[in-house]
């Protein structure tokens, strides 16, 4: 049988993709994420994100790290933040 000519199969408009049908609900944004914090849940995710490429210190991170390890934070953030940008610079650099 060629192509077009089963009646069980609909005609091809020869559009693609299909047009969307009137007759269906128009989608909507996703729903904000998890734990009911919606926008300010996003935009310190990012803010996280960002920092993390810059390099700036995250000093929740390095609670969340102590937390996963088992052990007490031995550090203050102002004793972190001053660990931080005292050995920055200092290390191995490939430029």
């Amino acid at each position: 049988m060629r192509r077009g000519t089963d009646p069980s199969t609909p005609p091809r408009s020869g559009r693609y993709p299909p047009a969307p049908d009137p007759t269906q609900a128009v989608p909507t944004a996703p729903p904000p994420p998890a734990g009911g914090r919606g926008w300010d849940a996003w935009v310190s995710a990012v803010a996280r994100v960002v920092g993390q490429i810059l390099g700036a210190p995250d000093y929740r991170a390095y609670l969340e790290h102590c937390e996963r390890a088992g052990h007490p934070p031995r550090l203050a953030e102002e004793q972190y933040l001053k660990e931080f940008f005292e050995s920055k610079g200092q290390g191995v650099r490939c430029c």
